[in-house]
């Protein structure tokens, strides 16, 4: 690796995608990206509602601005077409990549992984917004194993060789959240591999937090599993678990006592983390909400309540 810039007036190798819809911290993130430590061609895309005023003139920056938001999901599959790198990497508008963060990404999809999911880190600072963190990305932290995974991605640092997304279809829009574990599930499914490389670290840089947006978070996650099972039985083995599917009253029965044993494996698998074991009843609550989140809409799939196969 090293410091040089390139042009992206040539063939380009690498483009990274940012979905944007209103989104402040949006030039950290541009300013991060442009000084990234890498001899690879790349250009950077910003799609979505935003003012391209905010962010700095350069060569490398593309903006695709549309007239109102729309999901994440649409935003990156409006940039997927636009894009001209064999790879295309995806992070968010609120959060700050690593210098060398391409690097590492690409590095490993150069060794023919199809997908590669990076390590997320985040500031330490208030209660509830610290407890959403943890809980949304304790399988994604520096401390995770790195390694061939069956499903360890966040969609705010995630590479993938943009023919084979296109192969797939590209992101499912109908799907409010959950976007980047469909596509991860699909690759699986054609036979594809994923890795997961922990140096590859982006910081999330959201700082607006408090235990309803904590709930909020967790509702919208609870929706997405549920979607995802739904989408793919097969993979998440329902026959384990039917008789908790088949009967709501039963999985919210058990929601609290399997809440507590998500939030004690946030911090068994992040030892780093357990100077801050304050945080376990958010955390707790955060599983709690989402699987409540999963129950109610358990009762509205199947007169049975049980997701089909």
């Amino acid at each position: 690796m090293n410091g040089a810039r390139q042009s992206a007036g040539g063939e380009v190798n690498v483009t990274v995608i940012i979905p944007a819809v209103n989104a402040p911290l949006l030039p950290v993130t541009v300013k991060s990206l442009l000084e990234q430590r890498t001899a690879r061609n790349f250009e950077i895309l910003a799609v979505g509602v935003f003012d391209p005023a905010t962010l700095p003139t350069d060569p490398q920056l593309r903006c695709l601005v549309i007239p109102k938001p729309v999901s994440a999901g649409a935003n990156r599959n409006l940039a997927l077409k636009e894009a001209r790198g064999k790879y295309v990497l995806f992070t968010d508008a609120d959060c700050r990549p690593a210098p060398d963060w391409i690097e590492r990404i690409a590095a490993r999809l150069d060794e023919g992984y199809r997908m590669v999911g990076g390590a997320y880190t985040f500031p330490r600072g208030r209660y509830w917004v610290m407890a959403d963190n943890m809980a949304m990305l304790h399988n994604l932290s520096p401390e995770t194993p790195g390694g061939e995974v069956t499903l360890r991605v966040g969609g705010g640092n995630m590479g993938l060789w943009r023919d084979v997304v296109m192969e797939l279809g590209g992101f499912d829009e109908t799907f409010r959240g959950g976007q980047d574990n469909d596509l991860a599930i699909k690759l699986l499914k054609a036979g594809h591999k994923i890795y997961f490389e922990p140096r590859a670290r982006v910081e999330h840089l959201h700082e607006n937090g408090s235990r309803r947006e904590l709930c909020r978070h967790a509702e919208v996650y609870g929706r997405a599993a549920l979607a995802l099972v739904q989408r793919h039985p097969d993979y998440y083995n329902l026959e384990r678990t039917r008789l908790l599917w088949k009967h709501p009253w039963l999985f919210r029965l058990w929601t609290p006592f399997k809440a507590a044993e998500q939030a004690c494996r946030v911090f068994l698998g992040n030892p780093a983390w357990r100077r801050d074991l304050h945080l376990w009843p958010g955390i707790w609550l955060f599983f709690f909400m989402r699987r409540m989140s999963m129950a109610r809409g358990l009762r509205e799939l199947l007169p049975d309540g049980a997701p089909r196969s």
